[in-house]
């Protein structure tokens, strides 16, 4: 009997954040894109996924790296029709390729990475929604030049029903 002695590997398990982001909010809403911002969390970086329709299920796995593109539909699909549309250290970003008058769900995740092994904290997220505006279904009425003078002129519209 020969001895020899036991094999070992050590196993480095990053810390897992220990609070998820808060106060989601999109802002510059149009009918294509919006920009999506939150506060706090304690991670390194966050994994956000967006699902049109219906709040976002999918989950990420710890130790799996995962490919994000804002552009809704490119990024990485967790599950059917969950994209992860962000994948970094800030805590904002501008997602686009919407459709009007939709509402977009989104689940942040704060992670931790030790040895290119990424932990994420899913016991708690970060959930938030954004929609985008409507197309208008009216247009300009009509537009009325008064006071027409040789360098100005000034301009009345009757305007349609769109936002802007």
């Amino acid at each position: 009997i020969y001895k020899q002695d036991p094999a070992r590997e050590v196993l480095v398990i990053p810390n897992e954040p220990a609070t998820p982001g808060t106060d989601f909010r999109t802002s510059t809403i149009e009918g294509n894109s919006f920009f999506n911002t939150w506060s706090g969390g304690d991670g390194a970086r966050k994994l956000v996924i967006a699902r049109k329709g219906a709040a976002v299920t999918a989950r990420p796995v710890d130790g799996e790296t995962y490919e994000a593109d804002n552009t809704f539909g490119d990024g990485e699909t967790i599950e059917t029709g969950q994209f992860v549309v962000y994948n970094g250290t800030n805590r904002g970003f501008t997602l686009e390729n919407l459709e009007a008058a939709s509402t977009y769900h989104f689940a942040v995740f704060e992670y931790n990475v030790t040895n290119n092994l990424p932990d994420y904290r899913t016991s708690t997220f970060l959930a938030g929604q954004g929609t985008t505006v409507s197309a208008p279904t009216g247009q300009t009425l009509s537009i009325n030049a008064d006071e027409i003078q040789s360098t100005s002129v000034t301009l009345s519209v009757a305007r349609g029903n769109g936002a802007a």
